[in-house]
């Protein structure tokens, strides 16, 4: 339990090491969540059981520290604890800034399929060609290969076998002498390295190196893939929304793939203010949340789980399991080694929540909208919940929702209406499931009671935000957190990227929700105990000594 410093109806802190307590349950508050968030991305390929059981024990973790009254009192609320949290904010924020910055000048190719669609979607749209329909006509020579694949190491040639010589003949005793051996041949010269392939000319030959189709799926989980054909079976084209690839294009058309990570740079840093934002809008009487939001999104990078957990395969439950540390810059990379553009929606849909928050109902849902033209999810989720916000008007929040996506999605939609379907509906429905879910471990008879279990959760949650009595900010961002939380937990892929929808959420939940709020007098009183425990612990350890 979340201890109750509160007694007799004042808040107050306990003497002697409780004090030292309620400064470890605050961290553990703060740090749990991006220990599991990363232990998710310990469970990864081949481990989706796991990974399940650690993002139910994530909204467990959420669900009991959201759900109870504030009862705990913060030692951050000012002074040097405060100072401390602010620097330690700000140097998480400085080292991410400077990897981020390191992988963008540092020419990282995307290894993902999803840098690839966004950059040419873009190209698509520049040629007057659909991405969402239509194939490029023919592929460019192989002397436009990929420099990756220019530069992949080739095998070493394989040492001549040795030359099994027949033993030397005996000379007759009157036989004339042997010629002189003849002088050795000249070894042959080696042969000049070949030039180097020449790179593509621009991105559109870039594009068409590996595939003349924006987004085709084949191998792996794809391997019986058939949907390549017309109208509503065509599933080659691009799996987002038009202003996706619209955003990317005026970067991506001259830097190519360095040039997802610049725009998610910007997006980047555009949710580190959003985060704080928030939280100062959603806990106005805790000074200290905005910056417990900011070290509970970044701290997965400071946790040191990749040195404790170890690499191992093992068997279980039927399947062979391949576990290798995580990276603490894992959330970081699916923004620049793996290219991940889900960062676009969820800072626009966060910045429908805080305009949500602030009664701007039309704003609000106009930029909702603009979500929703980005890419099909995490934004119906929130609107959900956004359209009982108290202060909101449904009528206008779904107004300018509908009207930005309809004037995004129309023009596209209307130049190739079956095929859009297809790729941005259908191909959800009818995708493979894959070992990162706990679908793949279950008869193709029981995968579907694990979507009903997942439409469940999200009615439920809906209809307990509809018939709360607080419908606040404050009380919005753990629905939220939940919500998402169990969303992705049961769906048909459980990827990396979609970590980035909760970890937001997640941190802004807990960045106020289990505090009470507290007068500076009562923060000096904790403060102050948890100085003269501090003093005592040190006093005895010098009397021992």
């Amino acid at each position: 339990m979340i201890p109750n410093t509160a007694q007799s109806g004042t808040v107050g802190a306990p003497p002697g090491w409780q004090a030292l307590r309620a400064l470890a349950v605050e961290v553990g508050l703060v740090a749990t969540p991006p220990a599991l968030l990363l232990l998710t991305r310990y469970f990864s390929w081949g481990a989706g059981v796991f990974r399940l059981c650690t993002l139910l024990a994530l909204f467990l973790f959420v669900a009991w520290a959201t759900s109870r009254r504030p009862k705990l009192h913060s030692v951050f609320t000012s002074g040097h604890y405060r100072l401390g949290l602010i620097a330690f904010a700000l140097w998480l924020g400085f080292a991410q800034t400077r990897a981020f910055v390191h992988d963008m000048l540092s020419d990282v190719e995307c290894t993902t399929d999803m840098g690839r669609p966004s950059i040419c979607a873009g190209e698509w749209l520049l040629r007057g060609m659909n991405p969402w329909a239509e194939c490029a006509v023919a592929v460019p020579p192989r002397s436009l290969r990929l420099p990756k694949a220019q530069l992949r190491p080739k095998s070493p040639p394989k040492a001549p076998a040795a030359v099994k010589r027949a033993p030397p003949k005996t000379a007759p005793v009157n036989a004339a002498p042997a010629a002189p051996p003849p002088p050795p041949a000249a070894k042959p010269k080696a042969a000049p390295p070949k030039p180097p392939a020449a790179k593509p000319k621009d991105t559109w030959s870039w594009c068409l190196v590996d595939d003349r189709c924006i987004d085709s799926k084949s191998g792996g989980t794809y391997a019986a893939w058939t949907h390549h054909g017309a109208g509503f079976d065509f599933m080659d084209g691009y799996k987002y929304g038009p202003l996706m690839a619209l955003l990317y294009l005026p970067v991506t058309h001259f830097l190519v793939e360095p040039g997802i990570s610049v725009v998610n740079f910007v997006f980047w840093m555009a949710l580190l203010a959003l985060c704080a934002w928030l939280a100062r809008t959603a806990y106005p009487a805790l000074p200290c949340a905005p910056w417990r939001s900011l070290v509970g999104f970044l701290l997965p990078a400071a946790i040191p789980l990749s040195a404790l957990l170890p690499r191992a395969k093992f068997e279980a439950l039927g399947h062979r399991y391949r576990l290798v540390p995580p990276d603490p810059m894992g959330f970081l990379h699916e923004l620049t080694v793996n290219c991940s553009n889900d960062i676009i929606p969820v800072v626009l849909v966060l910045c429908a929540v805080l305009l949500a928050a602030q009664r701007r109902s039309f704003l609000a849902g106009v930029f909702c909208g603009l979500s929703l033209a980005t890419k099909q999810l995490p934004a119906p989720l929130v609107a959900l919940l956004l359209v009982r916000l108290d202060g909101v008007s449904w009528r206008r929040f779904l107004v300018g929702t509908v009207a930005t996506a309809s004037l995004i999605y129309l023009p596209f939609f209307l130049w190739s209406p079956r095929e859009m379907i297809a790729n941005l509906v259908l191909f959800g429905a009818v995708r493979p499931t894959n070992t990162s879910s706990i679908r793949s471990y279950l008869p193709a008879a029981l995968q579907p009671l694990v979507t009903l279990l997942q439409l469940g959760a999200l009615a439920f949650f809906v209809l307990r935000w509809a018939r709360a009595k607080r419908r606040d900010l404050a009380a919005l961002l753990p629905i939220a957190a939940l919500l998402l939380t169990a969303f992705v937990a049961f769906n048909k892929v459980v990827h990396g990227n979609y970590l980035i929808w909760l970890q937001p959420f997640v941190a802004l939940a807990l960045s106020g929700a289990p505090f009470q709020v507290e007068s500076g007098a009562a923060g000096a009183s904790l403060r102050a105990r948890l100085r003269a425990s501090a003093g005592r612990a040190l006093a005895s350890l010098r009397w021992r000594r």
